[in-house]
């Protein structure tokens, strides 16, 4: 059945809302009374039916209201009060452990191994023997390096003493006795001159003398000459030539000697007994030590490890190098150390990049911090060869003002925050510097103090 409301709905509203709501009061009751027909009344019941679903919706969904108004506070401005926060920056890169000193047991001279008493990987106490050489091809070097020595020595003795030597006192009789032969022959000389003169001598036993003289001035003239060669062997350079000589052949049989006594060969200091260093990472270069296996003089046999204090060898790549220095602490720990860390320092940093075998690869630079670990080596809880991360702390500020980043507002490319005037409430944007970001925010190192009161959208 229709329903004639059109009355109602035109008649124009009354300035007053009392009178207004009196006035629709009065219609709505009017107009029940004035309905007598079952159509009226159902479209009554119908209208309060929908008037009590409402009701009881509202009733039994409270939080309807409370979902509108979080809404409403979540697009509402919010202000934040700062607190100073610690805040850091690090860099963890993974190592490996190494020692820092290793000292090389090498092979004193040539020979054969005849006994090994030491074992890789144990700790080892200096002095305790390692393994032992043959010493029957060096016992025959020694002889020989003992004769030359005494030889050496010998004719260095002979120059040295050279004017008293009997190859120098022969020349010089030989000497001593042209020079008398020809004394006497000018003596002769001069008295049969004078038997020439009287007639008593004939000229040819005359001129006989004369040439025996004259002969035996040659002679005596040889003889100074020889006397002269030979004593000329005595010379400086000849007699520093023969101490050089002596020199070698006595240090020669010296080293020698001292090499036989190193037979024993011991360890020069204690650590831990680790494998030769190979060359150019060969491990063919790693000799095998056994007994019966011949070694070379200076060949390396064996590395001490110094046990004191320990290394840790990683690379950092071309980006993080340069946010590094000498001396920076880092903290290494490992999954093997039983939850224990160790605080050392960056003691090498390479100048040159790695090379890494691929043209593609980010270049990498090599770094190496230093820790002592001694009590945790000797339990077996740091070992050689471990994996390792050091952690490498580049930036630490223990007063940071740390604000979100949707409080950062940019004005001509310039951050700016909203502050919040505690007298006034007014907000007021200044300028800041911004730094490190982090998770919960972005680090502003100038422009904001604590306590102020900023203001977030």
């Amino acid at each position: 059945m229709k329903i004639e409301s059109k009355g109602y709905f035109e008649q124009k509203p009354d300035p007053s809302p009392i009178n207004s709501t009196k006035n629709q009061s009065d219609k709505v009751h009017g107009t029940v009374a004035n309905t007598k027909t079952k159509g009226k009344f159902l479209t009554f019941g119908l209208l309060l039916t929908v008037l009590l679903s409402v009701v009881a919706w509202d009733y039994w969904n409270p939080n309807t209201s409370d979902l509108a108004m979080s809404q409403i506070d979540k697009t509402a401005p919010k202000v934040l009060e700062i607190e100073p926060q610690t805040i850091s920056n690090d860099i963890v890169i993974l190592g490996m452990i190494g020692a820092d000193q290793i000292v090389p047991v090498v092979a004193p001279f040539d020979g054969v191994i005849t006994n090994i008493y030491g074992q890789l990987g144990a700790a080892v106490t200096g002095g305790k023997v390692l393994l032992t050489l043959d010493t029957s091809e060096i016992e025959i070097q020694l002889r020989e390096a003992e004769a030359e020595t005494i030889r050496s020595r010998v004719a260095l003795d002979l120059l040295k003493n050279w004017n008293s030597s009997g190859e120098v006192l022969r020349v010089q009789r030989s000497l001593k006795t042209a020079e008398l032969l020809l004394l006497s022959l000018e003596t002769k000389t001069t008295e049969l001159a004078e038997l020439f003169k009287r007639g008593i001598v004939s000229r040819n036993e005359y001129n006989g003398l004369i040439e025996q003289r004259d002969r035996q001035k040659f002679t005596v003239l040889d003889q100074q000459l020889d006397l002269e060669r030979i004593l000329a062997r005595a010379n400086k350079e000849n007699t520093r030539l023969a101490e050089l000589t002596f020199q070698n052949a006595q240090s020669r049989h010296i080293q020698l000697n001292n090499q036989k006594n190193r037979a024993s060969i011991t360890a020069e200091k204690s650590g831990i007994l680790t494998r030769a260093p190979s060359l150019n990472n060969s491990a063919l270069a790693t000799p095998t030590i056994e007994p019966g296996v011949r070694v070379a003089s200076g060949q390396a046999l064996y590395a001490i490890a110094d046990a004191t204090t320990l290394i840790v060898s990683s690379t950092i790549d071309e980006v993080d190098v340069h946010k590094i220095r000498m001396g920076q602490k880092v903290t290494i720990e490992s999954d093997a150390f039983q939850n224990k860390s160790f605080i050392g320092e960056i003691v090498s940093i390479s100048a040159e990049a790695i090379e890494t075998g691929s043209s593609s690869s980010v270049p990498v630079f090599e770094v190496r911090a230093r820790f002592s670990p001694s009590n945790e080596i000797k339990s077996g809880v740091v070992r050689l060869g471990m994996s390792a991360r050091m952690t490498i702390e580049i930036y630490k500020n223990p007063d940071a003002i740390i604000v979100p980043i949707s409080s950062i507002h940019y004005i001509a490319d310039e951050p700016f925050v909203g502050v919040k005037d505690k007298i006034t409430n007014n907000i007021e944007y200044v300028p800041v510097e911004l730094g490190q970001t982090t998770l919960d925010g972005i680090e502003v190192s100038a422009g904001l103090k604590s306590g102020d009161l900023i203001f977030i959208q």
